[in-house]
């Protein structure tokens, strides 16, 4: 019910009211009018109810979307933390396997220096 019927109505109850307080007979549309007064202000009644339960529903939404984003953020956090422990995992190995192959590669040059110079030597 919009605004100005709802006004209209307020203002038609009162006018009722009046004759009540008069002591003036109710004609059917002076009954028609308390009981449409009576409809509006349960209308009324059920919209401010309603409203209120929309804000608390909307409020409890929100607080889902909070904890939601939280634990999204812990597990990210859990999932960055576990990404960083295989990453030092990985570059450990890889440091050792380079430090192997360099290793062996120094062992190679040796022998190669040996036998290129025992070479020299027989020829």
């Amino acid at each position: 019910m919009d605004a100005a019927a709802s006004i209209a109505i307020e203002t038609a109850v009162k006018h009722v009211m009046e004759k009540i307080k008069r002591g003036k007979k109710l004609t059917t549309e002076d009954i028609l009018i308390l009981y449409l007064g009576s409809i509006s202000e349960d209308v009324r009644a059920m919209r401010a109810e309603a409203t209120e339960r929309e804000k608390a529903l909307r409020e409890e939404i929100a607080q889902l979307r909070r904890e939601m984003y939280a634990r999204f953020d812990a597990t990210d956090a859990k999932f960055d933390a576990k990404i960083e422990e295989l990453r030092k995992e990985m570059n450990a190995k890889i440091d050792a396997l380079y430090a192997e192959i360099n290793r062996k590669f120094d062992e190679l040059y040796r022998l190669l220096i040996t036998a290129l110079t025992q070479k020299r030597q027989e020829s």
